[in-house]
């Protein structure tokens, strides 16, 4: 799930040189750094396999600085559920309720066979048991205890939904609407706790159940990365995304081959990131008071981490299709998830506004997607404005990059529509404390979203996601576009999609949350035309995914802003889940077109 960028303007930042292999927190034990990157063997990962009293007492050290204000908090329920055989689901609504969101136009059409229609989920957002089984903590962990207020409107990720152990009931209501895909990501810190260095065996045997309890209950897994949760370890170390070496790099391939090696035999499709444009965003803006590292300002921060995550994720693929070449996992697909949009110009025809709308574009999806599915190196337009801040693709670097994604994947929420900075686009290219730098659009709402004419797009989501609006109509366009600039040989996702009702955190009565008819509405339309692309446009369209099942913690928003279509309720200490009728609309549409 994204966070609109919009969020991230005010954050205070401490942005304060780093000496050179400081480390902030106290008992840390620094790890070996190197400038020297080297892909590791697909046959052979250097692991120490269980925590020594060094690894143990770093572990313990990170904890306490995240509990300094407060301590992790833990569910009522500790273990694994189990799902009884006379398991009893909700009533259904009555049939009138779901009547009218479908169209004539796409009656009797079908999905391909094989599509993906599934649901999509992120560990640290819908998991909770933060502390469980060893985990190590991320940078939200630390956030969420230390900025409360500010950064996860005084919600933290401790518990959230209790997916970790909740998911054997999470996945049998799931298959009981029909579902045939289970979207999720693995929480790094699950895997190594410390970022790099010993691996956590029950964290991996921890995905292993899952794995195997999704498949069990009819969900194909397809599994992401990293989704976000940065390890503190390695911020503290030495500043993670936005690293000045290769050390990023080399951890990141170091714990997805470990990632692949386990799981690659099981889960078939993979995203290497989650919207690293957000991504990058987000993280370079937060206030961890920490010290970037030397050289690194909170300007330049957004794109050393664009640099290092292209690098990682080409080292990544190049390591999975090694793996499944040399027959040590099962063939698959890879990829990542890109978000966004073509946006449409405020003022077709005039050239201001196209040309904001193609600067939109190249900033926010072609920076990494040109690379990864183009022709290897940024688009030129962001290179020109950006200059040496975004650091240069050696043809080194061109060479794995270029092609590392089988598939295209694309977190398709709305679209956008594109104004051109007031002051003119050419001042704010060259005034970097422009607000609008470097894609110099008035990408404020209402802007993003308004006509000149004063008409929106489109319906709008709760104020809260004030980035969001149901822009249906101009879905087949979008993945035209996307399809013919950044051409996949394994097709296109369309991997997360998803609404948030108007002021749904203020329902108090099960009847109001359930009846969420703006969010059922918004998935028909989307499914509708994505049907259409398929049939009518010809787009090798493999899957869609809504964001998502449950209702979660959602970054800034915390726990208030609603996305799933099931009600989780927080008051019952067994977070009971209830269906809402875009569940029921949603389990309709696969019934009538899968």
């Amino acid at each position: 799930m994204m966070l609109h960028a919009a969020l991230l303007v005010a954050l205070p930042c401490v942005v304060l040189a780093r000496p050179a292999g400081a480390v902030t927190y106290p008992g840390a034990i620094p790890l070996s750094l190197t400038s020297n990157y080297e892909t590791p063997s697909p046959t052979a990962i250097p692991l120490e396999p269980t925590p020594t009293a060094t690894g143990t007492a770093e572990l313990d050290a990170l904890w306490n600085l995240v509990e300094a204000q407060y301590p992790v908090q833990t569910a009522a329920v500790t273990t694994l559920v189990t799902v009884p055989d006379d398991y009893k689901f909700e009533a259904d609504p009555p049939s009138y309720a779901l009547a009218g969101y479908e169209t004539s136009e796409i009656a009797g059409l079908k999905f391909p066979k094989g599509f993906k229609f599934g649901v999509a989920g992120a560990a640290i957002q819908v998991e909770g048991a933060a502390k469980a089984e060893g985990r190590g903590p991320s940078t939200w962990d630390y956030l969420c205890h230390h900025y409360a207020s500010t950064q996860c409107n005084n919600y933290d990720p401790d518990i959230t939904t209790n997916h970790y152990y909740l998911y054997p009931l999470d996945f049998a209501r799931l298959q009981h609407l029909g579902i045939n895909t289970y979207s999720f990501s693995i929480s790094w810190t699950r895997i190594y706790p410390l970022g790099a260095g010993y691996v956590n065996e029950a964290g991996l045997a921890h995905y292993d159940a899952v794995i195997h309890s999704a498949k069990k209950y009819g969900l194909e897994p397809v599994g992401t990365v990293f989704h976000w949760d940065t390890p503190l370890s390695l911020m503290l170390k030495y500043g993670a995304w936005q690293d000045t070496g290769d050390q990023i790099v080399k951890d990141f391939v170091t714990y997805a081959t470990t990632v692949f090696k386990r799981y690659g035999n099981e889960v078939k499709t993979w995203f290497t990131f989650n919207e690293p444009r957000v991504f990058c965003s987000q993280n370079s803006g937060l206030p961890y008071n920490l010290t970037y590292p030397e050289g690194i300002n909170s300007t330049s921060a957004v794109f050393r981490c664009t640099y290092n995550v292209l690098k990682a994720h080409g080292h990544a693929v190049k390591v999975y299709r090694d793996l499944v070449a040399s027959g040590t996992i099962a063939a698959g697909e890879i990829g990542f998830k890109s978000d966004d949009n073509y946006p449409i110009p405020a003022r077709p025809g005039n050239a201001d506004d196209e040309e904001s709308a193609k600067r939109h574009e190249a900033f926010r999806i072609g920076i990494f997607a040109q690379p990864v599915y183009g022709n290897g190196d940024y688009p030129d337009v962001v290179k020109e404005t950006v200059g040496d801040m975004l650091p240069a693709l050696t043809d080194e670097d061109k060479g794995y990059i270029k092609g590392s994604g089988d598939i295209f994947a694309i977190d398709g929420y709305r679209t956008d529509i594109s104004h051109a900075a007031l002051n003119g686009i050419a001042n704010c290219i060259r005034n970097q404390s422009d607000p609008n730098w470097p894609v110099c659009e008035e990408g404020s709402d209402p802007f993003a979203h308004v006509y000149p004419s004063g008409f929106a797009i489109g319906q709008s989501a709760d104020p809260l996601s004030s980035w969001l609006v149901n822009s249906a109509p101009f879905i087949r366009d979008q993945l035209k576009f996307l399809t013919q600039t950044y051409p996949a040989k394994g097709g296109i996702y369309f991997s997360e999609f998803g609404w948030a009702e108007d002021a749904e955190y203020d329902r108090q009565l099960l009847y109001q949350i359930t009846w969420d008819g703006l969010r059922t509405q918004y998935l028909t339309d989307y499914l509708s035309q994505l049907l259409l692309a398929v049939h009518k446009d010809g787009i090798n369209l493999r899957g869609a995914l809504t964001w998502s099942f449950v209702d979660n913690w959602e970054w800034g928003l915390g726990m208030q802003q609603k996305f799933g279509f099931q009600f989780v309720n927080q008051s019952d200490p067994d977070l009971t889940r209830t269906f809402k009728l875009s569940a029921h609309a949603y389990a309709q549409f696969g019934r009538n077109h899968l």
